[in-house]
């Protein structure tokens, strides 16, 4: 933080606890950091004042044991899971404009119930429970892409000191990743645009793999061309700041569809702060982030949160907006079947078949997939959030096309598997014998999954020039 800091320090009472060769008379001592609020006891030996035990708010456990005791204890410390399953999948979420979610957070004597900070990405609006049985807070996730003004070179640099400023982390006035940034963004004038190529230019040249050390810096990243959302973010935020962009690195959870998960994505100026995620290449951000704090900011400590979080929460999704179309998540409400209108929706995952025959089987599955049959003729399908790929990244140049839409087809003997690409989710169907008629009648009725919600065209994770490679269609 570039200073020093007054620590308070609170002697509570004394105290006999277990030491290494016995009991021994202890002080308690409450320790408050003022910045982060961050609460730690220790129990100090009263005879020679040294370190018997500690506890802090975040779960950590210290004490002092003999060498026989430390040689008992399992060789791997415990650990928090730092993923949790959706409830429900959420397939759609990458279009998603609101999302409420209820976070269940479980009762820990050893650790504080976490306060997450109001942010353009998330905010808390309501709060129940108590110490005993835990705490549901209601989180209300918003998208954050401001209608930004058409802010084009240079920037400000006075004005945006300290998200420019190179770091030990992010050295972005090294002329490697100065010479990187220049050549992705070429002539490009729109800071929009050029921070688009450096999300899609880093969310397509790094592979999705941990690197070996933890931390690793801006040049290390783009020396070794891997990592996980971390690396990512590192890596964009130092490019970003190399080509003069103001940006900044943000961590907290993120919904993939499939599961909420620490992550770590990014803010930048242009024009106005708007979200943006490397790690999927977006610049422009939906309602699927809840938001802890800025790593580089003195003020903010998102680690105490991911460390008062992890392996304690579940996160149930209770309400989703999709270009102005309001969707109840709520168990009950996930399947939308009217079969004397022909009329079903999923609506965690969008798939929605109308015109379906009044013979045809229809079943709609709260897990997200689709199963449609009627005799020897049977389809099964099921929605995958793109994650930031497009067909020809996953298949190589698309040709092939369904209901109106560019498609990867697969045929084999009476049966094809299909993948289409369409508002952000892949939709794969496995199709099983039908005649022509069937078939044809089954891309008519599916023909609404791939239609845009309500006036807005279908984007992809960007605009403009380079949509195409991003999965825009």
């Amino acid at each position: 933080a570039k200073g020093a800091a007054e620590v308070v320090l609170e002697v509570l009472d004394e105290e006999e606890v277990a030491g290494p060769e016995g009991k021994l008379e202890c002080l308690v001592v409450l320790e408050t950091d003022p910045r982060s609020g961050t609460k730690t006891r220790y129990w100090l030996s009263k005879t020679s004042g040294t370190f018997v035990r500690l506890a802090d708010d975040q779960g950590n456990r210290l004490e002092q044991v003999s060498q026989v005791k430390a040689l008992k204890m399992p060789s791997r410390p415990a650990t928090y899971s730092i993923t949790v399953d959706a409830q429900p999948r959420l397939p759609r979420v990458f279009n998603a404009d609101e999302l409420k979610v209820s976070v269940h957070v479980q009762a820990a004597s050893d650790r504080a119930l976490p306060e997450y900070p109001e942010s353009p990405w998330s905010k808390v609006i309501g709060m129940r429970g108590d110490d005993e049985v835990g705490y549901v807070l209601t989180a209300l996730l918003r998208a954050y892409d401001p209608q930004t003004p058409k802010a084009e070179f240079p920037v400000d640099r006075a004005r945006f000191q300290a998200d420019l400023e190179p770091t030990a982390l992010m050295p972005s006035d090294h002329s490697s990743l100065r010479l990187e940034a220049k050549r992705v963004i070429g002539s490009t004038r729109s800071l929009r645009q050029a921070a688009f190529k450096l999300a899609r230019h880093v969310h397509t040249s790094l592979r999705k793999e941990s690197p070996p050390v933890a931390s690793s810096t801006a040049l290390e990243i783009l020396r070794d061309r891997r990592g996980d959302c971390s690396e990512h973010c590192v890596l964009f935020v130092a490019l970003c700041r190399a080509a003069g962009i103001p940006a900044r690195r943000c961590s907290g959870y993120v919904n993939i569809g499939d599961d909420w998960g620490a992550h770590d994505w990014a803010e930048v100026w242009l024009g106005e702060w708007i979200g943006a995620d490397p790690t999927t290449g977006e610049i422009g951000t939906k309602a699927r982030y809840l938001f802890f704090g800025y790593p580089d900011r003195p003020q903010s400590y998102p680690e105490r949160l991911r460390a008062q979080t992890a392996g304690r929460i579940r996160i149930v999704g209770e309400e989703l907006v999709e270009d102005g179309q309001r969707f109840s998540l709520a168990r009950q409400d996930l399947v939308v079947a009217d079969p004397k209108a022909g009329h079903y929706l999923q609506v965690a995952s969008g798939i929605e078949l109308k015109g379906v025959p009044p013979e045809w089987r229809v079943r709609m599955h709260v897990s997200g997939s689709v199963s449609v049959s009627e005799g020897s003729f049977g389809v099964d399908i099921r929605a995958l959030a793109d994650q930031g790929d497009s067909l020809n990244g996953l298949f190589g140049r698309v040709t092939g096309a369904y209901a109106g839409r560019p498609a990867w087809v697969q045929n084999w003997g009476s049966g094809a598997r299909v993948w289409i690409h369409s508002r952000r989710r892949f939709l794969e169907l496995t199709i099983r014998g039908g005649t022509p008629a069937q078939r044809a009648a089954l891309e008519q009725a599916l023909a609404p999954t791939f239609a845009a919600l309500g006036t807005r065209s279908e984007e992809g994770a960007g605009e403009g020039e380079g949509a195409e490679e991003s999965g825009g269609e």
